[in-house]
């Protein structure tokens, strides 16, 4: 007869806590910025959308937007939806290839975002102090992260979408 073991201790390797440690930050921060926007009908999302939008050196194609703002939003379509129901862009067709739709953002659009990058460039200012005063270095913080941003994209494997559920 075998003997039974006892069950072992579950335990989780530092680098898997950094990892939900990283997740929950972002997500707390992200959190942070969507309550300091809902005054100005906006998400974090959106804005990121409308900041590429308006920087851009003419009107984007969905694809390129996508792309401009870090391709990090798969609901991109959704989000363009509402922002063409506020007002805040404008869908239209290209003249050469009427199939092709180009983004093109109205002034109203323009005061929104303007308005609402200030609020969250105070935001920014505010976690950025924060991180100094708990003797951080922010400017060291700002490189981390985009370190882990850009690169990561080159180094990691590709995670399908067929994938991510299991």
């Amino acid at each position: 007869m075998t003997a039974i073991e006892p069950e072992k201790e579950a335990t989780s390797p530092p680098d898997l806590h950094f990892l939900f440690r990283l997740l929950g930050t972002a997500q707390a921060v992200t959190e942070l910025v969507d309550a300091a926007l809902q005054e100005h009908g906006l998400s974090a999302a959106t804005l990121r959308l409308l900041t590429a939008l308006v920087t851009a050196p003419e009107p984007l194609e969905p694809d390129e937007l996508q792309a401009a703002a870090n391709g990090s939003d798969a609901n991109v379509g959704h989000l363009l939806d509402g922002l063409e129901r506020d007002g805040l862009i404008r869908r239209t067709r290209q003249a050469t290839n009427g199939r092709r739709v180009r983004l093109v953002v109205t002034a109203r659009g323009r005061a929104r975002q303007h308005t609402a990058a200030i609020k969250v460039e105070g935001l920014g200012s505010q976690l950025a102090e924060a991180l100094g005063g708990g003797g951080v270095d922010a400017a060291a913080v700002r490189r981390a992260l985009s370190a882990l941003r850009e690169p990561s994209r080159q180094r990691l494997p590709a995670v399908s979408h067929e994938t991510q559920g299991r």
